[in-house]
């Protein structure tokens, strides 16, 4: 009986962590996609805005980066199709020279900070300052 408990101590003693890395990455790529989706729904909002000509940048850029991004009155609301992790915030916005794509997005959720740019993304742990992609 002692030796079938020591053998299922050693075993799960391997097992939760390599369990526990592998939830961790899958939380990450759900974040990864979340940002890459709101990045989508950011710039669908500042071509439909500069082509009717009522875009404000100085005024979009402050307050798309103090808003709940699932709050319904967020400027991009309406573009959006996906629900955002609560808390989840858009740190920093960086756009291409014409004001209507997006150089770079910096989305924080949950511990995580995720810099999405064009067709590249990088995740980094905000707790521990581990990276990945």
């Amino acid at each position: 009986m002692i030796v079938v408990l020591v053998i299922l101590t050693v075993l799960s003693s391997i097992i939760v962590p390599s369990m526990m890395g592998y939830i961790d990455r899958a939380k990450q790529q759900k974040y990864v996609m979340e940002a890459q989706e709101v990045k989508q729904s950011l710039e669908l909002y500042l071509l439909d805005q500069y082509t009717s000509g009522d875009l404000d940048m100085m005024e979009f850029l402050e307050e798309i980066s103090s808003q709940d991004l699932n709050d319904p009155d967020c400027p991009i609301a309406d573009y959006m199709k996906v629900t955002c992790t609560n808390g989840a915030y858009i740190q920093n916005l960086t756009l291409e020279e014409n004001g209507i794509y997006i150089r770079q997005m910096v989305y924080v959720v949950d511990g995580y900070k995720i810099d999405v740019g064009q067709g590249t993304y990088s995740v980094t742990s905000i707790k521990s300052g581990k990276g990945g992609k």
